[in-house]
């Protein structure tokens, strides 16, 4: 019986691309895929170039300054020199400051100036590390980027590489040189991340008060036994005492006055020195240096807190509540204890609370509102009656510093970054290495010479591929099944025609499932490890202030005595070891927010880039490329328009700076009452307002990443636009649209599915299980006139859908029921690709495309 060729409408395109056509046309074999039956027109530089003269590469009125500036060359000349810049200011200011400042002290002076200037100067270090990193993580995707060459290579063994995001996957099949720069670079921005945010710190000025519990005759030269203080102090260590606990008020317990002051017999000892220095002290009384007279609850309320303008004081004390007697009735011993205040401990101090006082003095509204709860104040069992203050005023003794050790950390990465970067634009470029950068990139390659390997694959997705590798087997669709171990270099095979299926997929399907997990998941445990963090913050306020509520008028990153700490063996480590690990705990929460975000620039990335490819199915647009010829558009961005890229980076800022606001190094320099230098410390400070901040910040975050999710690609495209051998497969080109690269394009059905008639076929031969049927043609598809199958045609037992066709030649078999007889057919697959062609159709929903 003579075959009868049912043919599908088309859909008539609107406009025309060029105005005057180039006509391809084809009536005769299977294999060729360009359109049956019907003119075609394509784009060409012959015909547009008098028209539209850039279209022509090589026409002079194309070699314009932005197509120069968006070669690929000149932006790497621009990563060159912008880490070239950096490195220089770098080491000028790494210099200048070394030899322009005493003791690293850039400032010294005015403590708002000083927090001006330190602010300024974090400003700068940031628009400098974003430079830096900018150019870093540039020229980092070049050097992943595969070549034409390598992508090829990949294919031939069954695998495929990413194209147009960050990608770990490419660095086994790239060159080693570019291997090695790209783990180079990496390796090189870890100190940056840890470090840069810390060479310059404020410090923060304190008094180191010295206390002296006196008698009253020790105001007017009384008798001072040395001596006799230390062995009463001594003993007192080990006299019980009731009161309550110094960090759990309301809890009244029985303990020692050496159990609540922390202090042994050999720190009495040393602490009260000799005679000569008690006397001074009384010459100071004499002199007027103690001139601040304050009442016990005035003198509580002062030192209640390590800061202020507050030094050493004279506390009077004429009554021994543990001996409940006067001293001055035991001796003539003026001189009753003395101890220093040096540190940063907040409330307490071990002298102003413990159990030797029944109050939480941590509530001065309190006592002020009722004097009569602190009328039995009293230091190491000394009631106090009143006290004697000096004053020394830190307010212009404010530091801005910076390490030098850190700076010459940065300038050395610095140079090893800015090395590498050059190298990398050298061997790019003397190598005459071209990646595809983007998947524009990729098209363009793919239209300019189509790859063989992956014809008649124009609807495979990702998952097809894949899906058989999680399950430890060979695709069977694409691959051979001679089994490696035999050592058979395995073939792509050519695959069954798959049926379109016009489903606008949400966004989650245009990355893989391992993505989404582990960008969500380590958000999700980093935003509960700072919530973690701030219920200790919080926990830490209750127990200086004694109230939680306090945390919030502290001020966003200011430093308090009530919001700090030092972390275990730091507490008597050197003054270096304290600060570099105070300095990396803190820029940690730095760094691992740079490697979420790493993650998360590359999932954005991947649905940005399916979005982008499925607006090809839309209608045509110019190939957005990294290096522009004809019509193709220039990019100023990988594969993040700056919609989106420019919103991120300054949330991304933002939330580093908040970090940078919520858990920092505190350097304190503790000055004498004379106002000389007398020692340096440095702890952790936490502030609670950067904490929320930043919690709130990473969690908009990760819900606007979980909010594009739920957006849907229009284009009806396969997706996994980065997947090489998908975007390879969606550019086999008809025969005739061979300068389709250059021109905008768009993707759709070029040839739709046709129906030869091969005669009866038995009852028998048709397939009863629905489940193993697929839908070939559906009730819509007429024959211009002829015929109706006006019932679903369906291949015979295939069990998947994806069985391979022996001796493929783009025809199947199939039977249709056509009202009582069965007739058998042959089916001619249609096929979708890129193409300038005007006569593009939509893809008809459960017909076959190869």
């Amino acid at each position: 019986m003579e075959s009868t060729e049912i043919d599908q409408p088309t859909r008539k395109a609107k406009g025309a691309l060029i105005p005057s056509p180039q006509i391809a046309e084809s009536r005769s074999g299977s294999d060729s895929i360009t359109p049956i039956g019907r003119l075609d027109i394509f784009a060409s530089r012959e015909l547009l170039s008098p028209f539209i003269p850039k279209s022509d590469p090589e026409h002079p009125l194309a070699r314009t300054f932005g197509v120069w500036h968006a070669k690929l060359n000149i932006l790497l000349l621009q990563a060159c020199i912008t880490s070239s810049l950096v490195l220089i200011l770098n080491i000028i200011g790494t210099i200048l400051m070394n030899v322009n400042s005493e003791n690293s002290e850039i400032f010294h002076g005015d403590c708002g100036t000083s927090a001006k200037i330190s602010s300024g100067l974090h400003v700068l270090i940031n628009i400098l590390s974003t430079l830096l990193l900018g150019a870093s993580n540039f020229s980092m995707q070049l050097l992943a980027a595969p070549s034409r060459t390598e992508v090829d290579a990949a294919h031939q063994t069954q695998n495929w590489l990413d194209i147009g995001v960050p990608s770990l996957r490419n660095l086994k099949h790239i060159a080693k040189c570019r291997r090695f720069l790209w783990w180079a670079l990496v390796v090189s921005s870890t100190p940056l991340h840890f470090l840069y945010n810390s060479a310059i710190l404020s410090t923060l000025p304190l008094n180191s008060s010295t206390l002296f519990v006196v008698t009253p005759a020790f105001l007017s030269g009384g008798n001072i036994d040395v001596n006799a203080t230390t062995a009463t102090a001594t003993r007192r260590l080990s006299m019980e005492v009731k009161g309550a606990l110094q960090l759990s008020p309301g809890e009244i317990v029985n303990t020692t006055l050496g159990a609540s002051w922390g202090v042994n017999s050999w720190q009495i000892q040393s602490g009260i020195k000799n005679a000569t220095w008690i006397r001074q002290v009384q010459e100071k009384v004499a002199a007027g240096v103690f001139s601040r007279p304050l009442t016990a609850i005035e003198c509580l309320t002062s030192y209640q807190s390590p800061t202020g303008d507050h030094s050493d004081v004279i506390m009077v004390s004429t009554y021994d509540t543990v001996m409940d007697i006067d001293p001055r009735v035991l001796s003539n011993n003026t001189f009753l204890f003395v101890w220093g205040m040096y540190g940063f401990g907040g409330p307490g101090n071990y002298w102003e609370c413990g159990p030797s006082n029944s109050f939480d003095c941590r509530k001065p509204d309190i006592w002020k509102s009722d004097p009569s709860i602190v009328q039995d104040w009293n230091v190491y069992g000394y009631k106090i009656d009143y006290c004697l203050s000096s004053v020394n005023n830190l307010s212009k003794m404010c530091s801005v510093e910076f390490s030098f050790p850190i700076m010459i950390i940065v300038c050395i990465v610095n140079a090893i970054k800015c090395a590498s970067i050059i190298l990398a634009a050298s061997y790019l470029i003397q190598t005459g290495h071209k990646p595809l950068v983007t998947i524009g990139d990729a098209i363009a390659s793919y239209l300019k010479q189509p790859e063989p390997q992956t014809a008649h694959m124009c609807l495979v997705t990702r998952n097809q591929l894949l899906e058989p590798r999680a399950r430890g087997q060979v695709p069977k669709l694409f691959c051979s099944k001679t089994r490696r171990s035999e050592g058979v270099l395995q073939e792509w095979l050519q695959p069954t025609p798959l049926n379109y299926k016009q489903d606008y997929q949400i966004w989650f399907k245009g990355a893989s499932r391992r993505s989404w997990i582990l960008t969500i998941l380590s958000s999700l445990l980093f935003i509960l490890v700072g919530i973690g963090f701030l219920g200790f913050t919080l926990y830490q306020t209750r127990l200086t202030t004694g109230f939680i509520g306090d945390s919030v008028s502290f001020g966003f990153g200011t430093v308090h005595a009530e919001t700090q700490g030092r972390m275990g063996a730091l507490w008597n480590a050197p003054y270096a070891a304290a600060f570099f690990c105070y300095i990396l705990f803190a820029n940690l929460w730095q760094f691992i927010t740079s490697a979420i975000h790493f993650h998360c620039n590359s999932l954005v990335t991947t649905l940005l880039a399916n979005m982008e490819w499925q607006n090809y199915g839309i209608k045509k647009r110019s190939l957005r490329v990294s290096s522009p010829v004809g019509l193709q558009r220039s990019t100023y961005f990988i594969s993040l328009p700056w919609k989106y890229g420019l919103p991120q980076m300054m949330a991304v800022s933002f939330l580093h700076w908040t970090l940078s606001q919520s858990v920092f190094a505190v350097p304190v320099e503790m000055y004498s009452s004379d106002g000389s230098f007398s020692g340096r410390f440095t702890t952790m400070g936490y502030s609670f307002w950067p904490i929320v901040t930043s919690i709130i910040s990473g969690t908009v975050m990760i819900a606007t990443l979980l909010g594009l999710g739920f957006r849907r690609y229009k284009g009806g495209m396969p997706l996994n636009a980065t997947c090489s051998v998908i975007n390879s497969a969606a550019c086999h080109r008809p025969d005739g649209d061979k300068e389709a690269y250059l021109f905008p394009v768009q993707w759709g059905a070029v040839l739709q599915p046709k129906l030869r008639d091969l005669g009866q076929a038995p009852n028998s031969a048709l397939t009863t299980n629905n489940e193993d049927a697929i839908a070939i043609i559906g009730e819509d598809n007429t024959n211009r006139g002829e015929q109706k199958a006006d019932e679903v045609v369906v291949m015979r037992a295939p069990n998947t859908g994806y069985e391979r066709l022996e001796n493929y030649n783009r025809t199947c078999e199939v039977v249709v029921q056509d009202k009582s007889d069965y007739k058998k057919l042959n089916i001619v697959p249609g096929h979708c690709c890129f193409t300038t062609s005007r006569n593009i159709d939509t893809p008809k929903a459960g017909l076959l495309y190869d």
